[in-house]
């Protein structure tokens, strides 16, 4: 009994010891081949991002008027990768440095983008269709979590070309994802991002023009007179930018073509800069009558400047100056008496139909955003001209007022006589190489609103 109960006793040894041998080899085989799995998932996927090749395009944008907050920005993207598919997030950051956007995550606080896609085969535009990615997404190297994402996305195919639009500020930077679903999980496989600014988003601003001349010459076949330079009161008013402040240099000719008793027939304002201050001129027939310094300027800084003149704003015998800062301060206000001036005997009166701006120099000391002239032949709204600069100054450099200005001359019910309008900031890609101004009025009284075009003579240079 005892031999056989120690032969029973080693048989159960013997089991015990290969069931517990087969065990451990099983529960090892099936750990190797779970860390088999991981490393291949792991390879396939470093692979699969190192073969990705993503190209994208300079940029073509435009301002969204009238404050120019905002821009929309179009651009071509390129994927290559040897996958048919894969899934694209676009989002607006304004992070810096760009170190931090490799780990910045998309927020819909963040604008979307605005997309289509160009198939070359068929050489048509298609609608690209988006899709709610609420997901984690890893990164391949070693398969660490980037972070949770619920955001827009759109699946794209591998070597097409396609055309996006983003939303952006200024200051916003364009980040790109390329993810990949691969065995259930999100990878990044790719990152880039696009700089507007670095690009060429901006506003171009004139630094000098041609010609513009209101009288009939300019505007051929339009009822005539468009400007009556015998109104109650007249205003011309403008946003410059100073560019280099030791540069001399004219800002603004102003020239009224008129008839005086003896035969002088015109009268200029000229606004130059010297020495790093704004001065104003005031002629007849070319001859230099008086000569103020007006305030100094500094390099990068927007003013703001007004020229007055008639009875209905208080200066019937001569033009009022005042220069405002960006922010809406009195610089400086003064009055120049060209035509009713102490060294002459004869007061030259403003009767007449004609009248010219020159804007600029050749120099590119200052760069000129808008500009406007406004004249009113009745005195039954005395604020109506004040309203207008008020507005234009508020509003501020960049501000595109034609919207507010043609309301203000459409209901005026012939209070206002003309208003004529030039925005030279150009919010958009290749901007034009002449700029017209645009002029509402009501001819010789009549109640009926008019619209022309006032053509520039000359071409205009731009500060980028």
């Amino acid at each position: 009994m005892k031999a056989l109960s120690s032969a029973v006793i080693a048989i159960i040894l013997t089991l015990v010891t290969v069931v517990a041998t087969l065990s451990v080899f099983g529960l090892y085989s099936f750990y190797f081949a779970g860390v088999d799995s991981s490393v291949s998932t792991q390879g396939y996927v470093i692979s699969l991002s190192k073969s990705i090749q993503f190209q994208i395009s300079t940029l073509g944008f435009y301002g969204l008027s009238p404050s120019y907050k905002y821009f929309n920005v179009s651009y071509l993207i390129w994927v290559s990768a040897p996958v048919r598919t894969v899934t694209l997030i676009v989002f607006n950051s304004s992070s810096l440095p760009y170190s931090s956007l490799y780990y910045e995550l998309p927020q819909y606080s963040n604008s979307g983008v605005f997309s289509s896609s160009f198939k070359h085969q068929t050489n048509q535009y298609s609608p690209l269709s988006s899709f709610t990615l609420g997901s984690s997404v890893y990164l391949p190297q070693d398969g660490t979590l980037l972070g949770n994402v619920n955001y827009k996305a759109y699946n794209i195919s591998t070597n097409t070309t396609y055309i996006l639009s983003s939303l952006v500020k200024p200051n916003n930077v364009i980040v790109f994802w390329i993810l990949y679903n691969y065995l259930g999980k999100w990878y990044r496989l790719d990152f880039s991002y696009l700089n507007p600014g670095k690009d060429g988003l901006g506003i171009y601003i004139v630094s000098s023009t041609g010609l513009f001349s209101q009288g009939n010459k300019g505007l051929n076949h339009v009822e005539a007179p468009h400007t009556l330079t015998t109104q109650t009161g007249d205003e011309f008013g403008f946003w410059f930018k100073v560019f280099n402040n030791e540069t001399e240099a004219n800002i603004l000719n102003l020239t009224y073509y008129t008839v005086g008793e003896s035969g002088k027939n015109n009268v200029s304002v000229i606004l130059f800069q010297k020495n790093g201050e704004l001065w104003a001129s005031d002629y007849i027939e070319g001859q230099i009558i008086n000569s103020t310094e007006l305030t100094s300027l500094n390099d990068n800084n927007c003013y703001f400047v007004i020229i007055e003149h008639g009875s209905l704003l208080n200066h019937p015998n001569g033009f009022n100056v005042t220069v405002y800062s960006y922010t809406g301060f009195i610089l400086s206000s003064g009055t120049l008496c060209a035509h009713n001036h102490s060294n002459s005997n004869d007061k030259i009166s403003l009767n007449g139909y004609n009248m010219s701006v020159t804007f600029g120099s050749p120099e590119l000391a200052d760069g000129i955003s808008q500009a406007y002239f406004v004249s009113q032949q009745s005195n039954k709204i005395k604020n109506e001209i004040p309203s207008i600069s008020l507005a234009i100054l508020k509003n501020g450099f960049y501000y595109n007022n034609t919207e507010f200005l043609y309301g203000k001359i459409s209901n005026s019910s012939n209070n206002l006589y003309s208003i004529v309008y030039w925005y030279f900031a150009f919010a958009y890609s290749n901007p034009p190489t002449n700029v017209p101004g645009i002029i509402w009025y009501y001819p010789n009284g009549n109640k009926i609103l008019n619209t022309a075009i006032i053509p520039e003579y000359g071409t205009n240079t731009y500060i980028i």
